[in-house]
């Protein structure tokens, strides 16, 4: 009897030890502490930031700015807009990083780009996109061409601003026109014109085409790709 007891208490102690260990085991493979781990941090924040840098343009701006300032702080590029105006690139981009470390991303710029126009704007929030922020927009597209004289887009732009048509994109260039005796103008708008105002779309090409003869200019009004 007494070997018949000893032998029923070392068979429950052992039960007990494998019930420990595996519950350990289970435990681990489940990542309990990695679970106790992860409740007790918070995710970091991620914004979008408005990245301008505008300077000589030269040899690598585009890898300096990749491989000095976004890639260092993390960071990640959105859409992207570059050109070369007379001697100089500028670029304008959209940057994702984490909120704490906008500050860093701004002397990380200032250092590799110091003698250039540099500036990082928060954005409202969320991604920047071609369509505005508001009421919804019918988007069309409208081509102006024509000899180069002052003031041609600020004309169109007023004439826009006055329909509460939004300009969400620009593309222009001055071409030149050596072989016929002046420049051209060419340049290409993304508008968004008020949705309930699509039935007046042909109106609209009527009043371009009328204020592009006053200027002397041929104006578009095409569908947006």
């Amino acid at each position: 009897p007494g070997l018949l007891i000893l032998s029923m208490l070392s068979f429950a102690r052992s039960n007990r030890v494998i019930a420990a260990l595996s519950s350990r085991a289970v435990g681990g493979l489940l990542g309990a502490p990695g679970l106790r781990h992860m409740s007790s941090e918070t995710a970091t924040p991620y914004e979008s930031v408005i990245v301008c840098v505008s300077g000589t343009n030269r040899v690598g701006f585009v890898r300096d700015l990749c491989s000095d300032c976004i890639h260092p702080v993390d960071g990640s590029l959105g859409r992207t807009r570059m050109a070369i105006l007379g001697q100089d690139f500028s670029v304008i981009a959209e940057v994702n990083l984490q909120s704490g470390r906008v500050d860093e991303l701004k002397q990380k710029l200032t250092d590799a780009f110091p003698d250039y126009l540099v500036g990082v704007k928060r954005t409202a929030g969320g991604s920047v996109g071609l369509q505005a922020a508001g009421a919804p927009r019918l988007q069309k597209q409208l081509r102006v061409c024509g000899p180069d004289e002052r003031n041609i887009l600020g004309r169109f732009c007023e004439y826009l601003a006055q329909k509460d048509i939004e300009i969400l994109d620009l593309k222009s260039e001055v071409l030149s026109g050596s072989h016929i005796g002046y420049d051209v103008f060419d340049t290409t708008l993304t508008i968004g014109i008020p949705v309930g105002e699509d039935s007046a779309t042909e109106d609209l090409q009527q009043e371009l085409s009328r204020l592009g003869e006053e200027i002397g200019v041929e104006a578009t009004l095409m569908p947006f790709p």
